[in-house]
């Protein structure tokens, strides 16, 4: 089972979400980001955006990745 820790888990181009306050065009734009330089990235959403009952908050990503470092990762995000 996964926790709610785990809320945006994209391998490839599969997601599973489990309740979180991004939209889902939010949620194509990172993935389409990061999978254009990494198909087999995987992305974790963490942070106040996992709660749904919770205000605003910023994107708090962890991005797993063999091709891609800290400073690959903020270039594509931005």
């Amino acid at each position: 089972s996964e926790s709610s820790a785990d809320v945006l888990d994209s391998l490839g181009s599969a997601f599973r979400l489990f309740g979180m306050r991004l939209t889902q065009e939010e949620q194509r734009a990172i993935c389409g980001s990061i999978h254009k330089v990494d198909p087999d990235a995987r992305i974790l959403l963490f942070g106040s955006r996992v709660n749904d009952e919770a205000r605003g908050g910023d994107i708090d990503l962890l991005v797993l990745s063999d091709l891609l470092g800290f400073d690959d990762i903020w270039p594509i995000l931005l």
